[in-house]
């Protein structure tokens, strides 16, 4: 992509260095509005009721909906709180703000539900409208809960220290993601310093199956939980997006042997990568690393920088209190 396109993943940057300053990444958190973040099936209970204290069978149900895409119904989950929650989740750094009548046709609802939803999310300080444009946009409150999501996880006091290595060591843009749903999202971002690179902002979302981190991710998924996902489709994003799900599979089993994932063009023609799991002190896969560049740079043969990554990842991961080798994925599970 090139300057100015923000849909995908690091679009091509041709601005001058001065135009944007590195030193911003830690504070970036706080410029965006983000939804919770966390491994799926996170912060399912409703009310005071929390995740491990709910029925199994709601959990898992909650789990099976966010990886294969589909929307609440009538199975016991409260649809008022899933078209609440859905309403909050149109807003993105892609797309921060909406009029009444854009969600209406984003989210299939009636305009008086889009408008009570709104008044009472408005009301709550989830949203607010500003009275000259009419425009809705989340606030700092969606902000302060992705922050409750990642303070146990210790990924923003660590990943900054090793993302930073990482463009020193490649010159390239470094990134630190979770998955959520049907995707990855940036909980870190560290552009690089080169003319041509690029750029990512924190808060960014990408469909898991096409780039690098998520695959990684993916992989680390249990059984059950990765075939849901491939149920809900592989759309493609390029001629190389792998959208067949057998190939898919040997993609992920291939991850697991090298400990690594790469992106060869799969999200946008131009750019390659390659990404590795972080581990927690439980030996979970709670986030990924990745660093990734222009084509014209970063050639077919990843191997090199996807070693990079991973040895980084273990590291990073051993900072994390991970269990085993450098806490990495030396001990990682095998599948048939």
């Amino acid at each position: 992509m090139i300057e100015g396109d923000r849909t995908g993943a690091g679009p091509l940057m041709t601005e001058p260095i001065g135009r944007r300053q590195r030193g911003g990444n830690e504070g970036r958190v706080a410029r965006q509005a983000m939804s919770g973040f966390g491994r799926l099936g996170d912060g399912t209970g409703n009310g005071s009721v929390s995740a491990a204290d709910a029925p199994a069978a709601v959990v898992d149900e909650t789990r099976s909906r966010a990886l294969s895409g589909a929307k609440a119904g009538d199975d016991g989950l409260l649809r008022s709180v899933g078209n609440a929650l859905t309403l909050l989740s149109a807003f993105s750094v892609q797309r921060p703000a909406w009029t009444l009548s854009q969600l209406v046709r984003e989210l299939g609802l009636g305009k008086s539900t889009t408008f009570r939803l709104l008044a009472t999310l408005e009301g709550h300080g989830f949203v607010r409208r500003d009275a000259e444009t009419g425009l809705y946009g989340a606030t700092i409150k969606l902000w302060e809960i992705g922050c409750a999501a990642l303070a146990g996880t210790q990924l923003r006091d660590v990943a900054p220290h090793y993302l930073a290595g990482l463009v020193a060591a490649t010159g390239e843009t470094a990134y630190c993601a979770v998955l959520h749903g049907r995707d990855v999202v940036h909980v870190d971002v560290h552009v690089a310093n080169n003319p041509i690179r690029l750029h990512a902002d924190v808060g960014d979302r990408f469909a898991a199956h096409t780039v690098a981190m998520g695959k990684v991710l993916l992989a680390e998924l249990p059984d059950d939980e990765l075939e849901r996902y491939i149920a809900g489709g592989l759309p493609g994003q390029t001629d190389r997006t792998i959208t067949e799900a057998e190939a898919f599979r040997a993609e992920l089993a291939a991850v697991r042997r090298l400990g690594y994932a790469t992106n060869r063009g799969e999200w946008q023609d131009q750019v390659r990568g390659a990404a590795a799991p972080v581990r927690d002190r439980t030996g979970r896969a709670a986030a990924a690393i990745a660093v990734a560049g222009p084509s014209l740079r970063l050639t077919e043969d990843l191997s090199v920088l996807g070693e990079l990554v991973r040895q980084t990842a273990a590291r990073m991961s051993a900072a994390m209190g991970a269990p085993g080798p450098g806490g990495n994925a030396l001990e990682r599970r095998e599948r048939p």
